[in-house]
């Protein structure tokens, strides 16, 4: 893979989760841990992507 297509993948990997997690989450009544899970899958993606940035320069 290229250093371009990884983050591509990260990022719709995010797109898929993030809205699943929070709608799961929604209907079981547990909102804010989904909020929360939500937040640490942004915060990883964004350190994998921050990462992969760092080694392109």
């Amino acid at each position: 893979m290229t250093k371009g297509s990884n983050s591509t993948v990260i990022l719709i990997v995010v797109i898929l989760i993030v809205p699943s997690v929070l709608f799961y989450s929604y209907f079981m009544g547990q909102l804010l841990w989904g909020i929360i899970a939500a937040g640490m899958i942004i915060l990883i993606a964004g350190m994998l992507l921050f990462f992969r940035l760092s080694q392109i320069l």
